[in-house]
């Protein structure tokens, strides 16, 4: 679901950065993002957690994809390269830390917590 939900994000969020702004899009695909881990934490049936991955592939696949516009156009020179570089190097940190608590014995619900407290900070 959650690559269901970056399919469909791809197509929507880039439509509001183009029509409506892209700070107005960054903040809304966050905010989705951000609601739907919510979503995840509280989700007490499969429906539940299904659309929570969906809303999170919407809101943040997309975010990074205007993070990287954003690289592009406030940086000069050859630091637009490093700091792309950096922000896929977090995106990657972020995904990794996340299986390998799926690798322990943890619960999807501590997880979710973990998610959302990395999706406040």
């Amino acid at each position: 679901m959650l690559f269901v939900g970056s399919i469909f994000g791809f197509f929507v969020i880039p439509y509001v950065a183009d029509n409506y702004g892209r700070k107005l899009a960054m903040r809304s695909s966050w905010g989705i993002g951000t609601v739907a881990v919510m979503i995840l934490c509280i989700a007490d049936s499969p429906n539940m957690v299904g659309l929570s991955l969906f809303l999170i592939g919407f809101g943040t696949n997309p975010a990074i994809t205007l993070c990287f516009s954003f690289i592009n156009e406030i940086c000069l020179g050859k630091s637009k390269a490093r700091y792309g570089v950096g922000v896929q190097m977090i995106w990657a940190f972020g995904e990794t830390t996340i299986a390998l608590l799926f690798a322990t014995n943890m619960t999807w619900l501590a997880i979710a917590y973990i998610v959302l407290v990395t999706f406040i900070i």
